[in-house]
């Protein structure tokens, strides 16, 4: 009779619970703190939209009480809009004490998540779990790629190696651009370390070839970033005035925003007495740094770019003066009486 009677109360019990509490609406007086509390628990949203609006508001207004919440998102919400947001979220929140949660999903199924989020929070205590996993993460297909620009932003140059053992992969480029990112160096920039300009050369001794001998565009990007102010001045001593095979690799990766300004002008200014119509006209066009092209006036090469065949390297010359003096982009007249009226302006103002 007692036993039938504890059975029957714990069936009481059972029935009187607390029902699960209603799905979560996001509205405008939602906080931070219920988001994070919701996430917590697991518990239902209205709808998947509902949730990217909670997960957006609690990235927008997180701090260091709700990385954890955050962590949840970017570890199991199969969404990549809310991931991202998550990241955005984390990203100036991270410190020291998320290390060991950083280093379990680096070493995770899938780390991709967790490497944008690095690149994006630039948190230095990561460096040597980046380098600890560097090896694991480019042996990855899916991680790989994104691994290699994460490397490359936060300069991890103890992944070199495994940097350096990538190549020969299908995605070449993206390691090149890698060891360009990991040991780039300012035309300024002081000596290195003995054991680091070891490697700096042995990255080098790597880019080289492809570079000027295949004309690769990353490997070319890399080499120069790489090189120093005099390995680039004996280089462009060397090839400038010559078609070499990397000329229009060199000029296109010196117009490209993320290069430095110092190096760029001094590989532009080198190769504008080139024998290439085309390079030339191209960096007439294209370059961001400043450059004395009067001289170029009077070079009536052909140069075949951007569509117009008939258009000479001294038309070019005369349309970076006049976008220059107007502080705006570079326009190449259409037609050829305009081009002519454009050069002879410039050709006028030249001392006599």
């Amino acid at each position: 009779m007692r036993a039938l009677s504890c059975a029957a109360l714990l069936l009481a019990a059972g029935c009187s619970s607390a029902p699960p509490p209603a799905p979560l609406e996001v509205t405008d007086a939602t906080t931070a703190d219920e988001v994070a509390g919701a996430l917590r628990a697991g518990r239902a949203w209205k709808d998947e939209a509902d949730r990217g609006r909670g997960v957006r508001l609690l990235a927008s207004k997180a701090d260091r009480r709700h990385v954890d919440a955050l962590f949840l998102v970017l570890e199991r919400d199969k969404t990549p809009e809310n991931a991202l947001a998550a990241i955005a979220g984390l990203a100036p929140l991270l410190s020291a004490d998320d290390l060991p949660k950083l280093d379990a999903l680096l070493g995770g199924a899938d780390p991709t998540r967790v490497l944008i989020l690095l690149r994006q929070a630039r948190l230095g205590g990561a460096v040597p779990l980046l380098e600890k996993h560097a090896a694991e993460l480019l042996a990855s297909k899916a991680a790989a790629r994104v691994a290699l620009g994460t490397l490359g932003a936060l300069r991890v140059r103890g992944a070199t190696q495994p940097v350096l053992d990538y190549l020969g992969s299908d995605d070449d480029d993206a390691a090149y651009k890698a060891l360009g990112r990991l040991w780039e160096q300012k035309l300024d920039a002081p000596a290195l370390a003995r054991e680091d300009e070891r490697t700096r050369l042995t990255v080098l001794i790597h880019v080289v070839r492809p570079a000027m001998v295949g004309g690769d565009g990353a490997a070319c990007d890399a080499m120069l970033r790489i090189m120093t102010r005099a390995e680039l001045d004996e280089l462009l001593a060397k090839n400038a005035k010559d078609r070499f095979k990397a000329r229009a690799a060199m000029a296109e990766a010196c117009a490209r925003e993320s290069f430095d300004a110092k190096k760029g002008a001094m590989v532009h200014a080198a190769l504008l007495a080139n024998p290439d119509a085309d390079v030339v006209a191209f960096i007439l066009w294209s370059s961001p740094h400043v450059l004395d092209v009067r001289v170029l006036l009077g070079d009536e090469r052909a140069a075949k770019l951007r569509g117009q065949p008939d258009a000479r390297v001294c038309d070019y010359a005369a349309a970076r003066l006049e976008a220059d003096a107007a502080k705006r982009p570079t326009e190449l007249p259409a037609s050829a009486e305009e081009r002519a009226a454009l050069l002879k302006k410039w050709r006028d103002k030249q001392p006599h």
